[in-house]
């Protein structure tokens, strides 16, 4: 059985220069009977094979703030990626996020039209739903993606290469 665990790993790297400890890259450690799978969340600079971990146990959380809303890009640990000035976070919040109450979310009224019956007539989508599909069209070569998002009511199509090399 396969659980998932979230650990803030620091890193006791010691050099001849800088002998305290520094926070490193946090990760996801998936924990199964005894493997561990360790996901690097924002990068491995500065990790080498003399690196020690210490597992603190806490929940990975990251830092949340309305000026989030204005940036567009952020790394794993919500630090952003263009070269504004950084974001103060207003608090921090656990990666796996809260559970929905479905007695809260606002009832859909706008439905759009995909021309797709089968999506019409089974799974409709309305306004402010992001939705996403894959055709297979020339089987192993191309893949179409179509994306339904809340600030444009038609098909945004995305054609993929799909390099298939053995």
């Amino acid at each position: 059985m396969l659980s998932v665990y979230n650990f803030l790993i620091r890193s006791q790297k010691h050099t001849s220069n800088n002998s305290v400890p520094s926070v490193n890259s946090h990760l996801l450690v998936h924990v199964c009977v005894c493997v561990c799978v360790c996901v690097c969340v924002c990068g491995t600079s500065g990790i080498d094979a003399k690196t020690s971990y210490e597992f603190t146990g806490d929940i990975l959380h990251t830092p949340v703030s309305e000026d989030m809303l204005a940036r567009p890009v952020f790394n794993g640990s919500g630090k952003p990626m263009d070269k504004g000035p950084t974001v103060m976070a207003e608090d921090h919040q656990d990666i796996m996020g809260q559970p929905i109450n479905p007695q809260c979310r606002i009832y859909q009224e706008e439905m759009i039209q995909t021309g797709i019956s089968a999506i019409d007539g089974m799974n409709s989508i309305a306004r402010g739903q992001k939705y996403t599909f894959s055709l297979l069209q020339d089987c192993h070569k191309t893949r179409y993606t179509h994306t339904y998002t809340h600030t444009h009511t038609h098909i945004h199509t995305q054609r993929t290469s799909l390099n298939t090399h053995i």
